[in-house]
This record gives structure tokens, C-alpha cells and sequence, in this order.
């Protein structure tokens, strides 16, 4: 039933547009009577902002090459006749055509034209509205630092004209900013100050309410609260079918996907990609035609169709290369190299992960984020004043109350009491800090020197497999051997990673250590459906030493897959708990040659740090698993908060 609602919407959403399609006719062909009227008297001004209207029309109505064509029209007069303000308005218009094609070089100039003709006229309020546009094209060339000094000079020039006009869209853009760089404190912060200002029409507009309720859906996806995820995405789509606003439809039907995926809802995830697709096509949003594209990819890896998920990716990864769009670029190497993995194809897949990586990390290094860190708390520092009286009515009426002389006096005791409290804290926080990078910088060096081990380890198996001259082994170890050698190197540069990506560095290392001891053992990991392992964050390779420990003094014992290790994720009353247990010797056993006792330090010792750091308490607890008085293994069980391992 919901596939045929969905359809349904679908069909009259096309019908209503194309009813609106006469009525569109009449407009344009009134607009160009003037316009050549216009120009008959010689009144040129009235002519170019006809031109200008006209432009406008064929953009809403998804022919952009006539919009562009009249844009020029528009901006040669308007340039010929030295009006600034017009020259700004279509040189803006036009940049935000040739952007959602992708010509990226070209709107960048435009925008900084029209950015300097406001700027010769002193039009605080149109120069920041430019800014924000050049910072999202800094955001598609994935060069965030540049992006947020733009942006958050676009808001600063905002809060000083002391104009609060739509002022959510500097609040929504700004979030979008701070969710590519993976600033998810920050990306709340700003959402949930755009979805306030939203509340009132006078701070945003459709448009803007349209973003704000994108990012939400987001939101409520990575806090596993799916269903109202998909309310908030319909929403878009109703409001975008009732405004007839092509672009909301798509976005609306593009997001739906992954979480129709995720609640087992292939046929509706299928229509609402294809569908979405077809939008962005007959538009030539060319942007929005690449996601869709990889996206189709990954649905139909999801569904086992890996060929057809392969043509997707190719014909997306092409269309990413040639209009420079890094960050599908990116996801299409990462979706290539999961479809060769299912396609039994080693090579290729190896390939494409490393790109995947390379590309990845190159778009945003420590460096970049630190000074991404700093500009932006410069910026709350200068601004503090300006950003708190945002020209809000209720915020004046408020200060005028608080005029009363007693309030006043009370006010300044216990701001004062605040001030030397926090103080305090403050001190107290800093000490604190300093004791935490000491210890964090001396985990760090104890986890490296676990690494050496397992290194030659493996380099003793690689030499093994090459004495046998068995290249084929070889060749797949040494593939493995780089995945797990490169993750492990980026997980080392963070305090914390997504489950994800720990979950990879397990694989990796296990599907080593099986090849290494002949298959004597196997291996099973187990993740809950309701754990969203992109948002759930954990120390890297905090597991990783009872592993190695279950595997190294454990699986000796065996042959033929007689071994096992079974590692398992749930969440239970908010606390995610990870259990690793063997059927191997059991804990006296490992005890004698002092391997447990070395993890447990290390990883007690990490534990302290992030309790003190988080307030609050991991359980560690390490048993012989018992079967008729006699030891059949070890069980190692994390507890975890949610407030340790939460997104936030």
C-alpha cells in the first residue's frame, strides 16, 4: 500500500506541473511583449529587468538554458548601463545556474562580481547573501577552511546591518558546513538555532525551512529514530508538491532511500532513486544526477545486483571526475570497491579502497581542522555581542525588564558568584585537559608498541606463503595486510572512530590471522540492527588487545576450523555492550605468559582517561567461561554509556 501512495504522489506531481505549463506560456509571452516594447521606446532599464524576470520563470520552470540565455542578455545591459545593484542580482542568479550544473570556475567569478558590485553600493545585506553562496561552492570543491571563513563572515556582515531577514539560512548553511567536516557539536548547535529562528516566517523563508527540515531528517537518522525520519522527508516532499518546488521533491525522495533500505523497503527505495534520478535529470542538476547515480549503486549492491550496481558507480564516478564533485567522487570509490569485494574480484577491489582513502584523506587533514577550530572560535568571540542581540523584539523587550534595579543588583551578585565558580572550573577543566593529553599521548605510544608484534607476525606468514611459491596466497595476504596497515594508521591519528571503521580494522585483522594459522579457526561479528554504525563512536582499537589475545594464545590449541571467536554488539537500556569470547584455553591458561595482564593495563589505563574526560564509568569484566568445572574459553564484556559512545 505504501509503494502505490508513493507512486501515486509521484504521477500527480508530474500532472500539476504540467497543468501550470499554459499558464507559464501566457507569462513569458507577456513579459517578452514588454521587453520588446521596451526597447522600442528606448527605456532599456525596464527592458533588462524584464529579461531579468523572464530568466527567472524558465529557471522555476526547469529550463535552465533559457534562463541562462536571458541572464546574459540581462547582464550585458545591466553592465552597459553601469547599474550596480542589477549587475549584482543576475551575475548572482546566473552563478547559481551554472553551479547546479557544476561549472564551479565559472560561478565562482560570477559571484565575486557580483559580490564587488554590492560592495561599490554598500549593500551589506546582498554582500553577505553572496558570501554564503561562495561558500558553498567552496563547501562542493571540498575546501572547507576557505567555506567557513566565507560563511561566517557572510553571518557577521548579517548580525552588523542589523538585518534579521531570513537570518536561518545563515544558520542552516553554516550547519551543513560543520556536517561535511564532521563537527557534529557544532552542526547541532547551528541546526537547532535555524529550526528556532524557522519557527518565525520573518527569519526564513521556504526555501530556507525546506533545508532546515533536511538537515532534521538527518538528525533524527543518526539517533536511530527512523520513523521520524522519514515523516520529516515526506514532509519536504509534501510542502515541495504543494509549492511546486522541483528541487525539494528530489532532495526529499533522494534521502528517502537509504532509510527505506534500512527498514527492508527495497520496492519504495527503488522508485523513490529512479524517480529522483529522473527529476534531477530533466532539471540537468548535474549534482543531484550524481548522487542518484551512486546512490542506485549502492541500492543494487544492497540487493545482490552488484553488475548493475557496478554500471551506476562507473557512470557516476566519470560524471564526478569531469565536474570536479570530490565528495561522490569519493563515495563511489568506497561503493566500487564493495561491489568487487562481493564480485570476488581482490585487485580491483584493493584499488578502489585505496583511492577511496587517499581521496578521503586528502580532503580534510588535522591541520585543516585545527584551523577550522580557530577561526571559528574567533569568530564566536567577536561576535558574541552582535550574535545575542539579534534584533529580536521579545530579546529587547527582555533587556528593557531587566532594568529594574533590584533585578540588577541581584543580577550582578550572582553573575559574580558565576564568574568565580566558573573560574574555578575553568582552572580545574585546563588541569584536567593537560592530565588527559599526558595520558592519551602515553596510550598511544603503548598501543604502538603492540603493533610490532603482530607485524612480524605477518611478515613471517608472507615469507612462508613465498617459500611454498604459493603467489596466490601471497598476493591476497599482502592485500590485506596494506587495508589493515592503512587503517590502523588513520585510526592512530584519532582519539576516537566510528564503529565502522573499527569494525573494518577487526575484519581485516581476524581474515589475517586466519590465513596466518592455516584456517584453524573462525570467526563471527554480530552488530544489532538499531546500532547506526556510521554514528556510533568508539576509542580506536580499544577491543583490539583481547583479540589479538583470543586469537594468539587462544587458537593454538586447534585445527580445521575448529576454533571460534565470536564478537558481539548490542544496545541495551542506552548502554552499548561489546562481548568478545573464545573457546580456547581460558584465562589461567593465558595469564602465564603475561599477555592479559599487559592488555588489561593498557586498556584499563585508556578507560581511566576517557571516565575522567566523560564523567562517568566503562565496565570492563574478563571471565573463564565454565562447562562442567572444566575452562572452554575467555568472555570479555564492555560496558559502555551512551554518552561515551553517542555521536555527540
Amino acid at each position: 500500500m505504501k509503494s502505490i501512495i508513493l507512486f501515486s504522489l509521484l504521477l500527480f506531481s508530474e500532472s500539476a506541473l504540467g497543468q501550470s505549463s499554459l499558464q507559464f506560456k501566457k507569462e513569458i509571452d507577456s513579459l517578452q511583449l514588454a521587453a520588446g516594447k521596451s526597447l522600442t521606446t528606448k527605456d532599456s532599464l525596464i527592458a533588462i529587468q524584464t529579461y531579468y524576470q523572464i530568466a527567472k520563470l524558465y529557471d522555476r520552470n526547469g529550463d535552465l538554458e533559457k534562463s541562462n540565455e536571458f541572464l546574459i542578455k540581462a547582464l550585458e545591459g545591466a553592465k552597459e548601463l553601469k547599474e550596480y545593484k542589477l549587475t549584482g542580482q543576475v551575475s548572482n542568479y546566473l552563478a547559481s545556474n551554472y553551479s547546479s550544473v557544476s561549472k564551479r570556475k565559472e560561478a565562482l567569478t560570477l559571484y565575486e562580481d557580483a559580490y564587488n558590485m554590492f560592495a561599490l553600493i554598500k549593500d551589506t545585506l546582498r554582500m553577505s547573501a553572496v558570501l554564503i553562496n561562495i561558500g558553498t561552492e567552496y563547501v562542493s570543491l571540498t575546501e572547507y577552511q576557505k567555506a567557513i571563513e566565507t560563511e561566517l563572515k557572510a553571518l557577521r556582515l548579517k548580525v552588523a546591518a542589523k538585518d534579521s531577514s531570513n537570518i536561518a539560512y545563515f544558520h542552516i548553511s553554516l550547519a551543513e558546513l560543520f556536517f561535511k567536516i564532521k563537527n557534529f557539536d557544532k552542526w547541532e548547535e547551528y541546526l537547532f538555532t535555524a529550526k528556532k529562528l524557522s519557527e518565525n516566517e520573518e527569519y526564513a523563508d521556504f526555501h530556507t525551512r525546506t533545508k532546515t527540515l533536511n538537515e532534521l531528517g538527518e538528525y533524527y537518522r543518526r539517533k536511530n529514530n527512523i520513523r521520524k525520519s522519514i515523516e520529516t522527508y515526506k514532509t519536504i516532499y509534501n510542502i515541495s508538491l504543494k509549492e511546486e518546488y522541483i528541487n525539494g521533491i528530489s532532495i526529499a525522495l533522494t534521502n528517502l532511500v537509504p532509510l527505506y533500505i534500512r527498514t527492508g523497503d527495497y520496492i519504495n527505495a527503488e522508485k523513490a532513486a529512479y524517480q529522483s534520478l529522473e527529476f534531477d535529470k530533466k532539471r540537468n542538476y548535474v549534482s543531484g544526477i550524481i548522487y542518484n547515480l551512486v546512490q542506485l549503486g549502492s541500492l543494487n549492491r544492497n540487493l545482490n545486483r552488484n553488475a548493475i550496481s557496478q554500471k551506476y558507480l562507473l557512470e557516476g564516478l566519470t560524471l564526478a571526475q569531469k565536474h570536479n564533485s570530490k565528495e561522490n567522487e569519493i563515495r563511489a570509490y568506497e561503493e566500487l570497491y564493495l561491489v568487487n569485494k562481493n564480485l570476488s574480484n581482490p585487485n580491483e577491489a584493493l584499488r578502489y579502497y585505496e583511492k577511496y582513502i587517499t581521496e578521503r584523506d586528502s580532503i580534510l587533514d588535522q591541520e585543516t581542522k585545527r584551523n577550522i577550530a580557530e577561526i571559528e572560535t574567533k569568530y564566536e568571540t567577536e561576535n558574541k555581542e552582535n550574535k545575542i542581540a539579534l534584533l529580536d523584539n521579545e530579546n529587547k523587550l527582555h533587556l528593557n525588564e531587566l532594568a529594574n534595579q533590584r533585578i540588577l543588583i541581584a543580577g550582578i551578585i550572582i553573575s559574580a558568584s558565576l564568574f568565580i565558580l566558573l573560574g574555578f572550573i575553568y582552572y580545574r577543566h585546563n588541569k584536567t585537559k593537560d592530565e588527559l593529553k599526558t595520558l592519551l599521548a602515553e596510550h598511544k605510544m603503548l598501543r604502538s608498541q603492540m603493533n610490532p608484534h603482530f607485524i612480524f607476525n605477518s611478515l613471517m606468514a608472507i615469507q612462508n606463503y613465498l617459500f611454498k611459491n604459493d603467489s596466490l596466497k601471497t598476493a591476497d595476504y599482502l592485500s590485506e595486510f596494506a587495508s589493515l596497515m592503512r587503517l590502523i594508521l588513520t585510526s592512530s591519528r584519532e582519539d576516537k572512530i566510528s564503529l565502522e571503521d573499527e569494525l573494518k580494522i577487526t575484519n581485516y585483522y581476524l581474515s589475517l590471522q586466519k590465513m596466518r594459522f592455516n584456517n584453524a579457526f573462525e570467526y563471527t561479528i554480530n552488530v544489532d540492527n538499531n546500532i547506526d554504525q556510521a554514528a556510533t563512536f568508539l576509542p580506536p582499537m580499544l577491543i583490539q588487545p583481547f583479540i589479538e589475545n583470543a586469537v594468539e594464545h587462544g587458537m593454538k590449541i586447534f585445527a580445521n576450523n575448529e576454533g571460534r571467536i565470536i564478537i558481539d554488539f548490542t544496545i541495551r537500556d542506552s548502554e552499548l555492550r561489546i562481548v568478545i569470547t573464545d573457546n580456547g584455553q581460558g584465562l589461567i591458561d593465558k595469564k602465564q605468559d603475561g599477555h592479559i595482564s599487559y592488555a588489561t593495563q593498557i586498556t584499563k589505563e585508556r578507560i581511566a582517561a576517557i571516565e575522567k574526560m566523560k564523567n562517568g564509568r566503562i565496565k570492563l569484566e574478563i571471565t573463564n567461561i565454565l562447562e562442567d568445572i572444566t575452562t572452554k574459553g575467555t568472555s570479555v564484556v564492555f560496558t559502555i554509556p551512551e554518552t561515551f559512545y553517542n555521536v555527540k
